[in-house]
This record gives structure tokens, sequence and C-alpha cells, in this order.
């Protein structure tokens, strides 16, 4: 019944478009499918955070004291697969590239249609009493569904009917970028609940710089070392395309948090955290000064948290899964945005950006922290913003500095250590500055190599009387 409803509203609904826009120009119906866009991100967005039990499929692994068995592997490549809609449609209706634009048609829209006929599978899921998100009625769920489904259908046909979007099999380069786009674009766009339903928690808690962390250090850096090569020499469309869709997939891989409940220590008030906010800001609206301070202070904070990582049971489980994602996320999409000339490179001005907003974040992280954590013994919940309220954790990597235990500064029901801000301020400026000159000397070594490959080109095409096919000059 519900498959009928969403098959033909979403025929209906496109028929409809198509027909209202059959006179109006291009320009026009790109405004509007940008739009509709945004509204299917945004509904999107809302329901991460209403109840799914699914982040409860647990292959062979132990939680709360529960064994779970089993797995539901047809739902897993549904939910992996239509995932991948939240951060494709927007690119293929912003950017109009043919790459996303034809993942959209052959790749996003067959999932959401699967994931139609297998309506009542998810909704099983949706209404489920085990879920930790905003549980709401069964006739709003049901409403709520459709309209996203409708919606996730209806834009990959308005860009095959409307632009006639078909990928071109004769282009053998058009064929090979988008299969070799895809096995770069599955994973990445894996949900962070998937991993756990396919091959459970496997290892208890992962140490730092055992296997399971080095694993992760290894890909991180040759997917982010691949990513430059392979677009350095792109046009600007193209690399600004990636970026996008990297800032969005950051967006909706925190989002995603909220599947395990709202509370007051899942707000985005962590500097990696907020990322995912002032990424996709800076970029849609071009504020390169903010994206300057960001690319200081997230790199350093995200290397902190890849290198010192915080772990949780289950290296596969959803929040060792969710850790990883949105740290590599964090990392990745500032080196693009930089080393492929995105925004400028980075100079003295941009410490000065960094001054200013990491310490209006950090007074916001502060107030914030003590704030909440005086009123936790009505909450129930404490935070630890930047790691200035947790001693225990500070003391754990860095036990000559419990002397600051025995200075706290109180005041009503608020306490807090102004030796560990402190220095937890100057370490992570001195740590910022030391970047910035690691950067600095990085654009020499950019500079000089492709200088060096410059000259190997002309010497080739001097001696072979040959022009060669690899490119001399950046596009931009």
């Amino acid at each position: 019944m519900y498959q009928i409803i969403v098959f033909s509203l979403s025929a209906l609904l496109t028929a409809s478009i198509l027909l209202a826009f059959r006179r109006v120009e291009d320009e026009r119906f790109d405004k509007f499918l940008k739009w509709l866009t945004m509204a299917f991100c945004a509904v999107g967005f809302f329901r991460f955070v209403l109840s799914d039990s699914f982040i409860y499929v647990i292959n062979g692994g132990w939680f709360n004291g529960e064994y779970y068995k089993t797995t539901d592997v047809l739902q897993s490549i549904l939910r992996w697969g239509y995932y991948s809609s939240y951060s494709v449609l927007p690119v293929a209706a912003i950017c109009k590239g043919r790459f996303f634009r034809s993942v959209s048609s052959y790749y996003c829209l067959p999932f959401a249609i699967l994931t139609t006929v297998f309506f009542n599978e998810h909704m099983e899921y949706f209404l489920s009493d085990m879920g930790h998100g905003v549980h709401t009625s069964s006739t709003f769920r049901y409403v709520y569904f459709v309209l996203e489904l409708v919606i996730a259908i209806t834009i990959p046909l308005l860009i095959q009917l409307r632009y006639k979007h078909v990928i071109n099999l004769r282009d053998k380069k058009e064929v090979i970028n988008f299969f070799t786009g895809l096995l770069f674009l599955i994973p990445a766009t894996m949900p962070v609940y998937v991993a756990q339903s396919f091959v459970g928690y496997r290892v208890n808690t992962p140490p730092m710089f055992g296997n399971f962390h080095i694993t992760w250090i290894v890909l991180l850096f040759v997917v982010t070392v691949a990513l430059y090569y392979a677009f350095r020499f792109k046009s600007y469309k193209e690399r600004y395309q990636l970026c996008l869709f990297l800032t969005i997939l950051l967006f909706f891989h925190y989002d995603s948090l909220y599947l395990m409940g709202m509370t007051i220590k899942r707000l985005p008030f962590q500097l990696c955290n907020i990322a995912s906010y002032f990424y996709i800001i800076a970029l849609a609206f071009d504020l390169k000064k903010m994206f300057q301070f960001c690319f200081l202070a997230n790199m350093v904070g995200t290397l902190i948290a890849i290198l010192m990582p915080d772990f949780s049971v289950g290296s596969f489980g959803f929040w060792n899964m969710h850790y990883i994602f949105e740290h590599s996320l964090v990392l990745i999409i500032p080196a693009m945005v930089m080393g492929l000339r995105i925004h400028p490179r980075i100079d003295r001005k941009s410490l000065k950006y960094f001054f200013i907003g990491f310490t209006a974040y950090f007074m916001f992280a502060f107030i914030m922290g003590t704030v909440l954590n005086g009123y936790s013994d009505i909450t129930g919940e404490k935070v630890n913003y930047f790691f200035m309220f947790d001693l225990d954790m500070a003391f754990d990597y860095f036990p000559f500095l419990k002397f600051i235990e025995r200075y706290p500064v109180s005041f009503g029901r608020f306490e807090f250590y102004p030796f560990i801000v402190l220095i937890i301020y100057v370490a992570f400026s001195l740590l910022s500055c030391l970047f910035y000159l690691v950067v600095k000397f990085a654009y020499k070594l950019e500079d000089d190599h492709l200088e060096l490959r410059r000259s190997g080109i002309e010497l080739y095409e001097r001696i072979t009387k040959k022009t060669s096919k690899r490119p001399k000059y950046f596009i931009d």
C-alpha cells in the first residue's frame, strides 16, 4: 500500500514540476531544484533525530549484557546505498557536474526505489521501542518517511528528464570516472551503524597504536594523498564538487550521532563537532577568513584526536565508526580545500584569524562547560568541552600536571581549574603556530616539486619533439 503511495506521488510530483517549468528557462528551474534538494536535506537531517532501532543490529556482539547473534544483510545494504543520497543529490543539483548527476541517476535512484519496495521493513525499525531518538506517533512516522522517499525519487527523475541526462557509454573516460568514483564514494557514504551490522564489534576496545588504530592512520593518509593527486590538475568546478561533497557528508555523518539520542553531551560544542557546521558555512558562502581559522584549529585538533584516540567498546561499533568517520573528514576536508586551491594559501594574517576565532570558541566552550557542569546534579550529565573539565583524563596523559587539582576556583555550584584552562589554551595555540610553520614549509616543498616536474616535462618535450599529455600548470 505505502509503496504504491510513494511511487504514485513521485510520478505525480515529477510530472507536475516538469509541466509547471516546461516553458521556463533552465536558470529558474535550477533554483527550484536547489531548493527542493535543500528540503530533502532538511528532512534527512531531522530523520536522524527520530528513533531508529537499527542501531542495535549487531552481528555477534555484546551490548548492555545482551548478545546479538544475527544481522539484517538486506537492510544494511539498502541503508548503505540510500544514505549516499543525502550528500550526492545536493552536489548534483548545485554544481551540475556529470559525475554526481550520473551517481544520482544510476546509484541513488535505484536505492531509493528499493528502499520504497522494502518500506515496511524500515518501518519496523523506526517504530520499535528500542530506538534512542525521538519517538513519535506511527502516523507521523509513516507520513514523514513517505515524504522523504517521494523527494528522494523525484530529484533524480527531474535531473534525468529535464536535463535529459544519461551517462555517455561511448565516452570511455566518463565511464571509467563513474566507476572509479563509485569505488571511493561507496565506502565514504557508509552509515556509521552498518559496520557493526555486518561484522559485529570484533575487539572490545582498540588500544592506542594497536593494529586497528594504525590501519586507520595508514588508510587516512593514503586516501588523503590519493584524493590530492587525483584532483590537483582538475578544473575548479571538479575540485569544488569534491570538497562540497565531503563537507555535506561530514554534516550528515555528525548528524547521525543523534540516533543515539539528543543529549546535552552530544551538543555540537566540541571543536571537531562544530567543524561540521563551520566547514559547510565557510565553503558555501566562500568565507575565506573563517575557513583559515578552521584550517589551523581543526587540523591541529583532529590530529590530536587521531593520534590520541578516545576509542569506545567495540572496534566496529557505532561510536568508534562515528569517531573514525568524523575525525577523518574533519582532517581531509581542510586539507583538500587548501591543497586543491579552493581557498588561497594561509599567510601571517591567517594566524590573526585563528587567534580571534579560537579565543572566541575557547571562551564559549569554557563558559558553557562550566555552566552545564554546575547543573549536572539536575541534568545528570557532565561535559568535557576541549578537555578542560576531566582532570582524570588529563592526568592519564600528563601525570606531572596533578598539582593543578589543588587550585580550584568555586562560586556557588560552579567550579573550574584555572591552571588547566590556561595550559590547554597556551599549548593548543603553540601547536597551531607550529603547524602553521609546517604548512608553510610544505608549500615550499610543493612549489619545488612542481617546478622540478615542469622541468622534467619540458626536457621530455625537447628530446622527443612531442607534446606531453601530463599537465604542466594548475587549472584555476
